[in-house]
């Protein structure tokens, strides 16, 4: 075990100063700029407009970032509707389509100010024809629970054949009696699968922290996901294939 601590030292001083690396769709879905940049926003239900999504840094007792420093808020009071009207507002983002057949992932966290009862956020992905029409498939949340603690999700979804562009949306609406919050962190949309053999965790197509993380927690546990020559040891030669692997990106 003091063998496999030393190695993954190595694995840590080489990795954690380098920068990320992949297919990762979607600019910004971790709020990590402070502002809505990459994201549009639709709140044409409610008077307020606009002004009912923002990206906040949360400091104090209230709700921590599910990572990073910032997260997504809709904030349920500045959108000057009444409560437990059931309108919604979206942020959305489009990108590009791949070709048909790709297997997507998207996933994200999200969170409310309580009651447990109450499930004001949600995210989907939209696959749309080349003239904006809504197509079959997509992959949706649904309105999720939560009471004051990160919810993770994580869906599949097949893009189909003639798609042009996919969407995701982050929604709000006012439907629980009480004005309630909700937030949104870690939003990410990339191809299913890893791209090699370093590529363990989502987002699937970006090597970054979380693979470093996952194969650390794998190797120093001695899971055969970390056995990358299948020789069953975990050793340096695990962590050299990984390194090689991380190094080179997604291609």
């Amino acid at each position: 075990m003091q063998l496999r601590s030393a190695t993954f030292g190595l694995l840590v001083c080489a990795l954690l100063t380098g920068e990320a690396v992949g297919q990762e769709l979607l600019d910004n879905g971790g709020a990590e700029t402070g502002d809505l940049q990459g994201w549009e926003l639709d709140g044409s239900a409610f008077p307020a407009g606009n002004a009912v999504f923002g990206a906040a840094m949360v400091s104090g007792q209230g709700l921590q970032p599910s990572s990073g420093s910032f997260l997504f808020i809709h904030d349920a009071v500045s959108t000057g509707a009444t409560i437990n009207s059931g309108v919604v507002s979206a942020m959305r983002q489009t990108v590009p389509a791949l070709g048909g057949g790709t297997p997507m992932v998207l996933a994200g966290a999200i969170a409310s100010s309580g009651p447990p009862s109450c499930d004001p956020g949600r995210i989907r992905l939209v696959f749309r024809d080349i003239a904006g029409a809504e197509m079959a498939g997509g992959a949706d949340t649904g309105w999720v629970l939560s009471n004051d603690a990160w919810m993770p999700v994580q869906l599949e979804a097949a893009v189909p054949s003639g798609a042009a562009s996919m969407t995701v949306e982050l929604l709000g609406r006012l439907d629980c009696g009480v004005f309630i919050d909700a937030f949104f962190d870690d939003v990410s949309l990339s191809p299913a699968g890893g791209c090699n053999i370093a590529d363990i965790a989502p987002a699937f197509g970006l090597l970054d922290l979380s693979d470093v993380t996952a194969f650390a927690t794998a190797f120093l546990g001695g899971n055969s996901e970390a056995d990358l020559n299948n020789d069953g040891l975990y050793d340096l030669a695990d962590v050299s294939l990984f390194v090689t692997a991380f190094v080179g990106g997604c291609g």
